[in-house]
């Protein structure tokens, strides 16, 4: 545990896990410190890298002292490694950023002050997915109300990247690490269901302010697996019936085709 931490605390706390991706780093970081909005902490877990992740990261804290640095006891993946981020995280509100994908300049400031203009807890926006080599794969908007639980169960496209909360609103936020895939969508389902029933508020951007990036090393690449972890999560967390489990879960297999769709072409072209 190396952490280096300013006397005040942030605003915001973004949460980058990361295991074995040295050759992505300089683009996430760079992305977080070109930011419009400054008053942030970077709060790097790493999970055993063995590719000099750890060193390079350590490098930059001793430069800039908004990066704070922790790693896990072993290899936990990625929700246990998200969960200990919040647990050391000491702003106000929370945002995501894995090791592998970046922002646009000014998301974290759009998105609080959409947050304070309209008293919402809950913010996400539209994003952008690319390849390895950030060509452009496809744009993923945020259909309907994200207020709706059943927008998210229909279409599945909230980014976890393009998330910001206030911590403050939410009661006991944890990531399920035992879960094999669908950790985020679990946890943003059962945000936006505390949103619902507690009148928090939740808005979402119509703009494109983050980039997910598609690699075969990266965090979705084993389909059959989520598939099994959404049906998981329909029947045995959130409690659904059968039939309305089949309901969501065509849903989400229709998107996660779309998803694939882009890269199907550009395999066979």
């Amino acid at each position: 545990m190396m952490p280096v931490q300013a006397m005040v605390a942030p605003k915001i706390s973004i949460i980058s896990p990361c295991l074995n991706g040295r050759r992505y780093l300089p683009r996430m970081l760079s992305s977080v410190q070109s930011q419009t909005c400054s008053d942030w902490e970077l709060v790097y877990i790493d999970d055993g890298s063995i590719d000099g992740s750890l060193e390079y990261m350590a490098q930059q804290a001793i430069k800039d002292h908004r990066i704070v640095i922790y790693q896990t006891p072993g290899r936990k993946g990625t929700a246990a490694s998200r969960n200990l981020g919040m647990q050391m995280a000491r702003g106000r509100f929370i945002a995501f950023l894995d090791s592998d994908d970046w922002w646009l300049t000014e998301k974290l400031s759009l998105q609080l002050q959409c947050m304070e203009t309209h008293g919402a807890a809950f913010c996400c926006t539209a994003y952008l997915v690319c390849d390895a080599d950030e060509n452009l794969l496809r744009k993923q908007k945020v259909f309907g109300p994200v207020t709706a639980q059943r927008h998210l169960l229909k279409w599945a496209v909230i980014g976890c990247l393009t998330v910001i909360f206030d911590r403050h609103a939410f009661n006991d936020i944890r990531f399920r690490t035992k879960l094999a895939g669908g950790e985020d969508y679990a946890l943003w389902y059962e945000m936006l269901r505390e949103v619902e029933q507690r009148g928090l508020g939740a808005v979402h951007l119509d703009e494109y302010l983050g980039c997910y990036r598609v690699h075969d090393g990266g965090k979705s690449r084993n389909k059959r697996r989520h598939a099994a972890a959404h049906w998981h999560i329909y029947r045995h967390i959130l409690g659904f019936s059968v039939m309305r489990s089949a309901i969501c879960f065509i849903s989400y297999s229709i998107n996660a085709l779309y998803d694939r769709w882009p890269r199907l072409l550009k395999t066979h072209s």
